[in-house]
């Protein structure tokens, strides 16, 4: 997203696996999920989601600007991200692209 930072500080694993642009619905794929401007959008399977419900950077994330997990594809309109220190988060799919964080 513009406006973020170029180089990402990373809460968790460092290793940046690649991200299918075509998920398999019930199969988690290792993912960073942006947390720089809170826990609202992703970019995942070819398209942007938006959080259901979302939420402020997680503080136990601390400075870091994004968050390792995994991200399943649950159904056809629903994503779903786990990751350690930040909360489960469902998103469905987002049309355009997501505003610049401030």
């Amino acid at each position: 997203m513009a406006g973020c930072a170029p180089q990402p500080r990373v809460y968790g694993v460092q290793a940046r696996p690649p991200v299918p642009t075509a998920a398999v619905i019930a199969s988690a794929y290792p993912y960073y999920l942006n947390i720089h401007c809170g826990i609202r959008f992703a970019d995942f399977s070819g398209r942007w989601w938006e959080a259901d419900t979302p939420a402020p950077a997680p503080t136990a994330a601390g400075a870091y600007t994004e968050a390792y997990g995994t991200m399943t594809l649950i159904a056809a309109n629903h994503a779903r991200f786990q990751g350690d220190g930040v909360p489960t988060v469902d998103f469905h799919p987002y049309t355009g692209t997501p505003p610049a964080c401030s």
